[in-house]
């Protein structure tokens, strides 16, 4: 479901944070730079096994040793949870380390150049490596503050991860499904994962699960951030009176600066 051109980001932000403030990926779905680190670095999050990597004689029984994209979910739940928990009665106190920890286990798994890529849209075709780069920081790290300032009211809930459906092992893009039982009742959330090839000509693919993804209750978030970008694009045409003359890359430039997770 694509959401009406004039819903904000603060709106979805509202979803992610009644409905699934805990594994804090939607991304979004994709920081300036990092999250500024403050004292000392946070525990390190417990890693799954460092996937093995193609030599090209292995058999697909021994490409497939990578853990499933339903493990990867699982296992970030676990962190975040601990996250919250090692936190909740100092967050409010010292909230620079409580984004810094989420950062750290958001960034092994979530693909926000990716991401960030997508939400630009058509867009990105015309934007300098420096313009590209410098709204990738900046969408990720509006996201990883505000799903951790969501993340900081959230309850218990009881969160399942649906089991995987037959025959999805060999697909280098899966979908996995959860289900966050909380005082609102149910709320599902779809999680896109994906994983490359090594190698274009590679009839496997081996590299690790990244999320480019979420939907949250049939609010694509990835489609929303992108209309958000694709309007605020056009609202910036206007303001130079539809002049086709317009640099692209000066419109990009006043995006990427005004652009917040939190407007």
């Amino acid at each position: 479901m694509e959401l009406p051109m004039n819903w904000t980001i603060s709106w979805i932000m509202r979803i992610v944070k009644f409905c699934y403030a805990p594994l804090a990926l939607a991304f979004y779905l994709a920081a300036t730079a990092a999250v500024a680190q403050t004292g000392t670095a946070p525990p390190a999050p417990a890693t799954l096994p460092a996937p093995q990597l193609a030599t090209g004689s292995e058999t697909p029984e021994e490409i497939e040793i990578i853990p499933s994209a339903h493990a990867v979910v699982q296992q970030v739940t676990d962190q975040m949870l601990e996250v919250i928990s090692r936190n909740r009665e100092t967050m409010s106190d010292n909230p620079q380390k409580f984004y810094t920890e989420v950062q750290a286990v958001l960034d092994p798994v979530v693909d926000f150049r990716f991401i960030a890529r997508s939400v630009m849209g058509s867009f990105g075709r015309s934007a300098t490596a420096e313009q590209r780069q410098r709204f990738t920081d900046t969408f990720k790290n509006g996201l990883v503050m505000t799903y951790a300032r969501g993340m900081a009211a959230f309850d218990d809930q009881d969160i399942t991860v649906v089991p995987p459906g037959a025959g999805t092992s060999n697909h280098c893009t899966v979908g996995v499904e959860q289900e966050v039982r909380g005082p609102d009742g149910l709320n599902k959330v779809s999680y896109t994962m994906r994983r490359e090839k090594l190698r274009r000509t590679d009839k496997h693919c081996v590299g690790e699960w990244k999320l480019i993804n979420v939907t949250i209750n049939g609010v694509n978030l990835g489609k929303t951030f992108r209309s958000q970008f694709a309007q605020a694009m056009q609202q910036e045409l206007k303001k130079k009176n539809g002049d086709k003359n317009t640099q692209v890359a000066l419109l990009l430039d006043t995006v990427i600066d005004n652009w917040s997770a939190t407007n």
